[in-house]
C-alpha cells in the first residue's frame, strides 16, 4: 500500500488559508491607503520591515497574531475573519 505524505484531504484547507491570506492582505492595502499611509510608515508604525508589509498586502505571507495586533493599532481598525470593522467615531459617520 502506497501512502501520500499530503494526502488529497488537506487540498481544500490550504486553498482556504490561501484565501484568507489574500483577502486580510488586500483589507490592510484598503485601509492604509484610505489613510493615506505609505508602506514604509505603516511599517515603521508596527516595527516590521516594509518588504514584510508589501508581503502581507500580496496575501504572501502569513499573519501571526501578535504581528495583526500590531497593524490593527498602527492602521486603527479591527480585523475579524478577514472582515474590516471600523470604531464609531463620535460625532462623526463614516461615508461608505
Amino acid at each position: 500500500m502506497i501512502r501520500l505524505r499530503n494526502p488529497p484531504l488537506s487540498l481544500p484547507q490550504n486553498l482556504a488559508k490561501d484565501a484568507l491570506c489574500k483577502t486580510l492582505g488586500a483589507n490592510v492595502r484598503r485601509e492604509r491607503t484610505a489613510r493615506r499611509i505609505s508602506q514604509e510608515e505603516l511599517a515603521a508604525r508596527c516595527g516590521l520591515h516594509s518588504r514584510t508589509i508589501a508581503k502581507i498586502e500580496a496575501g504572501e505571507l502569513g499573519i501571526r497574531p501578535e504581528t495583526l495586533d500590531r497593524i490593527q493599532r498602527a492602521i486603527g481598525c479591527t480585523f475579524k475573519n478577514g472582515a474590516i470593522e471600523t470604531p464609531e467615531l463620535k460625532g462623526k459617520k463614516r461615508r461608505p
